[in-house]
């Protein structure tokens, strides 16, 4: 594919987009802090949330008028993802760290917004592909499954997410601890911010998340006359990965860590992903994986250095408990239910 060429009026327009995010960004944190102070209920916050819904409308328009498809969006991407590297904010182009969803005031946010928005727009196709893989880091998969497969893969990151808001809402209504709830609400409005889905979900239910599971993934699938079989080879794809990442990440975490109260919402929201991952594991799999945790249990590379732990291994297990209850939520969207 033949790289695109910048011009002046790119560099206007990825400034003027820029702009726009950062005032995104800003209406935001104001929204986070009237909730935080209990007003979420005020005219302030109101008119504050028809302000997003307004901004983000025009930023949607902006995309169209700037006709951000490929080529240009596939030359903005690379463009502003060696911008993030030089910058040396590499780690915004992964929509799932968990760490940095959740603070509101890391540097660059918005440029992660922007990131997963024109990774959206591009068309996924092997010229495409060759294009972009020439280097490793630019933060999209590169499985060529994923490429012929885009739409539905596209459908499971939203399910995962619109899961994952749902129990971050249950964790949100249960928590006593004033710290972790803000913290665990200001994960809310960041995923919100790095995910349009859930941003579309939350500005219809005033910032509340979904009270039902509905997951569309399936249905995308029947629509593309894929198979059962690929389909789950989809899905299996999709979560494998992610879930040994967070298992990982808990399981290190020794009792000592703790004590710190941004570890512990940290935990938590890991806990609301494997969740969410669980919901797309067949029980097969769901067996498989339970196996494989309390065999590593019983390593010795665990024992070595974590045999008097406790809190990471029992945070799994009660995801692995609530399964059944879990599932019993979820409503999958199928031509073949």
């Amino acid at each position: 594919m033949e790289t695109y060429q910048f011009s002046a009026e790119d560099i206007c327009q990825i400034a003027n987009l820029i702009k726009m995010y950062q005032s995104l960004d800003e209406l935001y944190k104001r929204l986070y802090a009237l909730e935080i102070t209990n007003q979420k209920d005020s005219s302030n916050y109101q008119q504050k949330l028809k302000m997003l819904n307004e901004m983000v409308s025009n930023i949607n328009i902006k995309y169209k008028e700037y006709q951000l498809i490929p080529p240009k969006s596939i030359g903005w991407y690379i463009f502003l993802v060696k911008k993030v590297e030089w910058e040396g904010k590499d780690k915004l182009v992964d929509t799932t760290d968990i760490e940095s969803l959740m603070t509101l005031n890391y540097d660059y946010r918005y440029m992660r917004r922007l990131l997963t928005t024109l990774k959206n727009t591009i068309v996924y196709d092997y010229e495409v592909h060759n294009c972009l893989f020439n280097n490793e880091n630019n933060g999209l998969e590169q499985s060529q499954m994923f490429y012929e497969n885009a739409a539905i893969i596209k459908y499971f990151n939203s399910d995962l997410f619109t899961a994952y808001l749902y129990f971050l809402e249950e964790y949100i209504n249960k928590e006593k601890n004033d710290k972790l709830k803000y913290e665990l609400l200001a994960a809310k409005y960041n995923v919100s911010f790095t995910n349009e889905n859930v941003e579309n979900i939350l500005i219809d239910n005033n910032f509340v998340g979904p009270n039902t599971l509905y997951l569309k993934a399936k249905l995308m699938a029947d629509l593309a006359q894929v198979s059962n079989e690929e389909y789950n080879q989809y899905k299996n794809y999709y979560v494998q990965d992610r879930y040994d990442e967070h298992i990982k990440k808990i399981l290190a975490t020794s009792d000592n860590n703790y004590n710190d109260p941004t570890v512990i919402t940290s935990m938590l929201l890991r806990q609301c992903f494997l969740r969410s991952m669980f919901l797309f594991m067949n029980e097969e799999e769901l067996e498989i994986a339970n196996y494989e945790f309390n065999r590593f249990l019983e390593s010795e590379a665990y024992l070595e250095k974590h045999s008097h732990d406790t809190i990471s291994p029992q945070l799994i297990r009660e995801a692995f408990n609530l399964i059944k209850e879990d599932k019993s939520k979820v409503r999958i969207l199928s031509f073949n239910n």
